[in-house]
């Protein structure tokens, strides 16, 4: 997986622990199967931008994405 799309992995992995929603419950906030978030954050999946797009718009926070630090 590249490095931006682990980074990203990383944010909502982060923003799934910290706000205690489900995959499934995340998952239909975005508009895409359960089994396909999973994939994205499994790495065996790229994340599409209309994905990135939804995640932004409940919350999520991209802010750091391309900074050198380690999230």
């Amino acid at each position: 997986m590249n490095d931006l799309n682990s980074k990203v992995s990383r944010i909502v992995g982060k923003y799934i622990n910290t706000s205690k929603v489900s995959q499934d419950a995340l998952s239909k906030k975005i508009g895409v199967s359960q089994s396909s978030l999973s994939r994205s954050l499994a790495g065996k999946k790229l994340w599409l931008v209309r994905d990135l797009e939804a995640l932004a718009a409940i919350g999520v926070d991209f802010g750091h994405l391309f900074d050198n630090e380690e999230v």
